[in-house]
């Protein structure tokens, strides 16, 4: 018997966390909560009702192309934790996905909440269409309005750019960087900046991420240089572009206590 979590969305898996997950704030970073809610992902395709099969079934994969996480609870050392997935939408090849972490006690307290839009492609890596009895799964699920308002405005006038080599142990089974590992960048980018002194005082306070958006335009393998260009907007948020070699190749915002 299918089970739920408090929004509504069908439970894929209940964990505990380890002291190894915790970050430098005394709470799971964002980069861990991503590396969740992907598993949250593959235990959805392998559970008995198969809720996201037709995406990987026969070669099939599904790739990432824009996700906003917005952070709640924050979740610190052995809190037990359960995860949610359902289906917002499904069109042709392209398919929005809600999830959820909360924490697994009697009154639970949401920990995370993920809007994440891929596209489903075939064994040849072109986009295919997806079966109609797919599209049946969706349901209507508002977007919360923290993530809603989690834009990604048009970079002006660069306030720092940091610089790094694609490791190889940031490459995943596809060949290419892993998107969990963005939310990495972002973060190792705004810590950079700071150190340097690029950003005004509001920044200076090594304030927690509570937020953050990013657009895949383009994949990112070994052997290359990333750019990682931002800008702040205000004192919470901070606007980021993900280069290499001058070409765009994701669009970020982060969003910060």
């Amino acid at each position: 018997m299918a089970e739920w979590t408090p929004d509504g969305l069908q439970l894929v898996g209940r964990w505990q966390t380890r002291g190894d997950e915790i970050g430098a704030h005394g709470t799971v970073p964002p980069t861990k909560l991503l590396s969740w809610l992907e598993h949250g992902r593959w235990c959805a395709v392998e559970q008995g009702d198969s809720l996201l099969a037709p995406l990987f079934a026969d070669g099939n994969i599904m790739v990432v192309r824009a996700q906003r996480l917005s952070l709640g609870a924050g979740l610190g050392w052995q809190d037990r934790v359960q995860t949610g997935i359902g289906l917002v939408r499904v069109g042709n090849s392209s398919v929005e996905i809600a999830q959820s972490l909360w924490t697994d006690e009697a009154t639970p307290r949401r920990a995370a909440e993920l809007r994440l839009v891929g596209v489903a492609l075939g064994p040849d890596r072109r986009p295919r269409q997806l079966p109609a009895e797919f599209r049946a799964k969706a349901m209507p699920i508002e977007e919360p309005l923290s993530l809603q308002t989690l834009a990604l405005p048009e970079l002006l006038k660069p306030d720092y750019v940091w610089q790094e080599p694609v490791r190889a142990s940031e490459i995943d089974l596809f060949h290419h960087v892993n998107h969990a590992r963005y939310a990495d960048w972002l973060q190792d980018a705004l810590r950079a900046a700071e150190a340097a002194g690029a950003l005004a005082e509001p920044w200076r306070a090594r304030k927690p991420v509570c937020g953050l958006a990013i657009d895949y335009v383009r994949e990112i393998v070994f052997g290359e240089t990333i750019a990682v260009a931002m800008q702040a907007q205000g004192e919470r948020d901070l606007q980021l572009l993900v280069t290499v070699a001058g070409q765009l190749r994701a669009r970020a915002a982060l969003r910060v206590t």
